[in-house]
């Protein structure tokens, strides 16, 4: 992933993806850019939304070596159907919850993209999309 997103411009980004799924918490208390209500609630609701995309993608690989008539296939697909659902839950959430203008001027310009010496990084959030990207393949709504 590291070698792909350098030769078309685009790093995993680091600041949704550690800030994420790879940043522990200590007494409930995780690292963020700020002190902002609105950045907590947009890793709290992106994370859950994260985690939802890697289990629908993790149950979906699953179905691949057992064939969608093997009876344990009808179990995994209930998972993608809940973890898909608890995306929608959580946008949902997001879009009932979060100040959007605040959230652009006020936490967005720590996620934009940035100069690392004469290249300009986009960030890419690539913790959903690979997700989505293996959801969508394997469901058949696109190709490789």
């Amino acid at each position: 992933a590291m070698h792909i997103g350098a030769s078309i411009g685009v790093t995993p980004r680091f600041a949704t993806a550690h800030l994420t799924t790879h940043n522990k918490a200590i007494n409930g208390t995780y690292k963020r850019f700020t002190n902002l209500d609105d950045e907590a609630l947009f890793l709290d609701y992106n994370t859950q939304g994260i985690l939802a995309y890697k289990r629908a993608s993790d149950a979906l690989l699953k179905i691949l070596p057992l064939g969608i008539s093997h009876p344990v296939t009808a179990e995994l697909l209930e998972v993608v159907k809940t973890a898909l659902i608890d995306v929608i839950a959580s946008n949902n959430a997001l879009y009932t919850q979060l100040d959007t203008e605040r959230f652009f001027n006020c936490v967005r310009p720590y996620y934009k993209p940035y100069r690392v010496g004469k290249e300009v990084y986009r960030g890419a959030n690539a913790g959903d999309f690979a997700g989505i990207n293996v959801i969508d393949m394997l469901l058949g709504l696109c190709s490789a």
